[in-house]
């Protein structure tokens, strides 16, 4: 049953939703039908429970009538008139204006009206070669402040996202940028599965900017062998002459040794050899032994009183 609206030259009637069996609402006698649906601009769906308003030529207001769940209305205009001007309304949005001429055989036309309801976007992100879930990945609506990050689980969620084709950004250090893009309408909930592949990333190469050495960093410089003051003061109480003092030395390298020169007066001397030191990196091979300790040789001979001095030089 529908129920109908009489103003001045205009009846206005809610049309239900058609059943099976039902006859199609018509208009009574002398009467001509305006007929039309309003659907969502975005999605094309028809919007029901919508406000249908007419307006004559003067701009005053005819009359209104509500969608039925299919979308649909049915205005019965008298017969004759050649103007109207119809809007439609839903959730404080206007459609846009379209006049009709009913005239004498009726009008019929669609009303599309852009919804401002919120939708919401939620789903799961998941690793393609694992299927298992992404955690900390952004999810970011293109042209909105609306972000997500998903949890542990991989779920995310995005509510109040303007309806409508939106561009859709995924970021992660791992998975790169990926751009997808979803069509969401007017408070409708999308759910969503989204599988992400890793990706190589190319980063800058290494540059040092500084460099500085450990405080505790060592010092290379030559190794010094020799008889220090310390050395001296403590062979002094062991020793009563300078060739004892020389040969408890144990400097490396230097070698004293008491003998004689001048074979026929036999002259007491002694004689201090300082050669090179051994090689601790000589192998077990006696010949690269040799070779390491290899090299020129100073001996010195020091006469006792009168004092003579020989210095040689040898090759080992």
């Amino acid at each position: 049953m529908r129920r109908a609206l009489l103003v001045g030259a205009l009846t206005l009637a809610l049309v239900p939703a058609q059943t099976e069996g039902q006859e199609e609402p018509s208009c009574s006698v002398g009467r001509v039908p305006v007929t039309g649906r309003v659907l969502d601009l975005l999605t094309l769906r028809p919007v029901p429970g919508a406000t249908v308003s007419a307006f004559t030529t003067e701009g005053q207001l005819a009359g209104s009538v509500a969608t039925g769940d299919d979308g649909a209305y049915l205005l019965c205009a008298v017969s004759g008139v050649r103007r109207l001007r119809l809007r439609a309304f839903a959730d404080d949005v206007t459609a846009t204006e379209a006049d009709v001429s009913p005239g004498s055989a009726g009008d019929q036309r669609d009303l599309y009206i852009r919804l401002t309801r919120p939708a919401t976007l939620r789903g799961t992100v998941v690793d393609r070669p694992t299927s298992q879930p992404v955690e900390g990945l952004v999810i970011e609506m293109e042209g909105t402040r609306r972000t997500a990050v998903t949890g542990a689980d991989g779920r995310f969620e995005i509510p109040n996202v303007p309806a409508g084709v939106r561009a859709v950004l995924l970021r992660h250090l791992t998975y790169g940028v990926r751009r997808d893009s979803v069509s969401l309408a007017s408070g409708e909930v999308v759910d969503v599965r989204v599988e992400v592949a890793p990706r190589a990333i190319e980063l800058d190469p290494l540059l040092v900017v500084a460099r500085r050495l450990p405080s505790g960093a060592e010092q290379v410089g030559i190794r010094f062998d020799g008889l220090g003051r310390e050395e001296i003061d403590r062979l002094l109480a062991s020793t009563r002459s300078f060739p004892a003092l020389l040969q408890n030395a144990r400097v490396p390298g230097l070698t004293v040794r008491e003998t004689t020169i001048d074979g026929r007066h036999a002259v007491p001397a002694l004689c201090i050899e300082s050669g090179r030191r051994r090689s601790r990196r000589a192998g077990p091979d006696p010949r690269q032994r040799r070779s390491s300790a290899r090299g020129s040789v100073k001996v010195r001979a020091v006469a006792r009183p009168p004092l003579r001095v020989a210095t040689l030089v040898a090759a080992r």
